[in-house]
């Protein structure tokens, strides 16, 4: 007996050695409730010796909870104390473990936690969009406080609602359902506009986009994601798009209606043209001078319904976009005009320029008609030089062309007014023209997604600067 005794005595003093090596406070009560072993206390053995867990013994059970501890420096800390019994061959217990854990560093991080989600709580609710929360399912969690105003329901109502569904316009019903399941399934973005019902009856148009929530292990557990009101910008896409049909079915008329006209003018144009030619060989000398007027004027008009017809068809796809040399382009029309650089007697420096992606035909009748405006309005007081030059601007995707001349110039207040149609700044007599060259450069220009603009000073000279794509980047 002394010495099962004994060996009790040494299995009990290894037990308090091994439990001096826990992380944590932990002491050892008798069957008599009385605490009798402390770890890393600071306590002597007999200074515990009131220290009693008899509330805990009194329930014969196991249990945790969490108080107050003072240690010898005086200061209060919380544990998390777990209380099990060692009990005898007869289901006895004879004595108490205690570990206790010290849990202020814990409940701090928990604090810390609560303010950071109650702040994330307050900065969802204060959205001015939906911002929602689904299982991995697509069964509802969470709907921010706009969202339920928006819906005019509650968060229990939400959640019972069983999802979306049950807001959504019927049409949409089924398409949000197979966005979401494809979703959940791909483990890729979803993002959709549909209509959903508003708390006055309204069905408003959202987008809504979301992601999964996926666990460092690769297991999906939230779906969570917003949905903003775009009724408004819809509004204005389907007016714009109707501004857009209507534009272009008046584009239509226009060019139909300019096309009837140049051709219902055509006949007797020519029959006022060949009339005059034969007035102008039969009248006395007395009134050739009428007869020239006439011829001229019938002249202007055949040049007049020329330019209608080719600004009315300028916006016709009908030649495709491509490669295009402008150094080519360049000495074509410079051939064409040959016989007026001549009379002229003009310089012109043309530096190398560069291939662009554009509509061949619509470029040289736009140089065409840039160049043979700086041979036209050229001043007796110098000889007329021009300079065609280029750059390449906005990252290499345009291409700059400048056309300048030293001839007579114009004042800044007609800087826009010189590209409407019919505009002319100076009579017929001096330069002849029909006032819509520079307006069939801009719808030209236009077409290719370009720009054009002069830059002038009177009596010095002007300089038209247009842009054209170099590749396909419309």
């Amino acid at each position: 007996m002394e010495k099962f005794q004994e060996v009790c005595i040494e299995d009990e003093k290894s037990s308090q050695q091994l439990t001096d090596y826990l992380p944590e406070l932990s002491c050892n009560a008798n069957s008599a409730s009385w605490i009798d072993w402390f770890n890393h206390s600071g306590r002597k053995s007999e200074q515990m010796r009131d220290w009693s867990l008899q509330t805990i013994l009194s329930r014969r059970e196991s249990m945790e909870m969490v108080y107050p501890l003072h240690g010898v420096n005086s200061i209060c800390g919380p544990f998390w104390n777990r209380t099990n019994s060692i009990k005898d061959v007869q289901d006895q217990a004879v004595r108490w473990f205690s570990p206790n854990t010290y849990i202020r560093e814990l409940l701090n991080r928990e604090s810390h936690l609560k303010e950071r989600e109650e702040r994330l709580r307050l900065m969802v609710d204060a959205s001015p969009s939906f911002m929602w929360m689904l299982d991995q399912y697509g069964a509802p969690i969470y709907l921010n406080k706009y969202g339920l105003g928006f819906l005019g329901i509650t968060l229990e109502e939400f959640i019972e609602s069983g999802g979306w569904q049950a807001y959504v316009h019927p049409d949409d019903v089924e398409l949000v359902t197979q966005a979401l399941l494809y979703s959940i399934e791909t483990r890729t973005r979803y993002q959709l506009e549909h209509r959903i019902k508003a708390v006055n009856g309204e069905y408003r148009w959202v987008l809504s986009s979301g992601n999964l929530a996926i666990s460092d292990s690769g297991e999906t557990y939230e779906f969570v994601g917003s949905s903003i009101d775009i009724t408004e910008r819809k509004g204005a896409e389907e007016a714009l798009e109707g501004y857009a049909a209507k534009l272009k079915q008046s584009n239509q008329e226009l060019e139909q209606f300019a096309t009837i006209a140049s051709h219902d003018l055509q006949e007797p144009l020519r029959k006022v043209r060949a009339f005059s030619e034969i007035l102008a060989s039969v009248v006395p000398s007395d009134y050739q001078e009428y007869a020239e007027r006439l011829k001229s004027a019938g002249i202007r008009m055949q040049s007049l319904i020329d330019d209608l017809l080719m600004f009315s068809r300028i916006n016709r796809k009908e030649k495709k976009f491509q490669q295009v040399d402008l150094n080519m382009v360049v000495q074509q029309v410079l051939e064409d005009l040959e016989l007026m650089v001549r009379d002229v007697g003009v310089q012109i420096w043309v530096a190398p320029l560069a291939m662009i992606y554009a509509d061949e035909s619509q470029i040289r009748q736009l140089l065409q008609n840039l160049i043979s405006n700086g041979l036209k309005y050229h001043t007796e007081e110098r000889s007329p030089i021009l300079h065609i030059e280029g750059e390449y601007i906005n990252q290499g995707k345009f291409f700059k062309v400048v056309v300048k001349d030293n001839g007579i110039g114009l004042k800044p207040e007609y800087y826009k007014r010189i590209f409407e149609p019919f505009q002319r700044l100076h009579g017929v007599g001096k330069y002849p023209g029909t006032g819509m060259g520079l307006s069939i450069c801009r719808k030209i220009v236009e077409r290719h997604h370009g720009t054009i603009t002069v830059e002038s000073e009177l009596g010095k000279g002007s300089k038209f600067s247009f842009t054209v794509p170099v590749g396909d980047n419309q």
